[in-house]
């Protein structure tokens, strides 16, 4: 996440806005018939687990004044 923030950082103005990045994986040890499924970290079992990534991504406008905006 180091490396997107050093490449959009210019462009986001952070004054009363937050983002917030999140990276999880969905564990799936047993299956062996999901493209999705691929070989990740895991923090919480310290090692290489089969699983998705999920990446969630949130953005919040707290200057916003209800208008909305082109």
């Amino acid at each position: 996440m180091e490396v997107l923030w050093r490449e959009v950082k210019l462009l986001v103005s952070l004054k009363g806005r937050v983002l917030i990045l999140d990276d999880t994986t969905l564990d799936k040890f047993y299956t062996e018939e999901i493209e999705v499924v691929t070989y990740h970290w895991r923090g919480k079992h310290y090692q290489v687990v089969k699983g998705i990534n999920l990446i969630t991504i949130l953005w919040v406008d707290t200057d916003s004044d209800g208008d909305e905006r082109p």
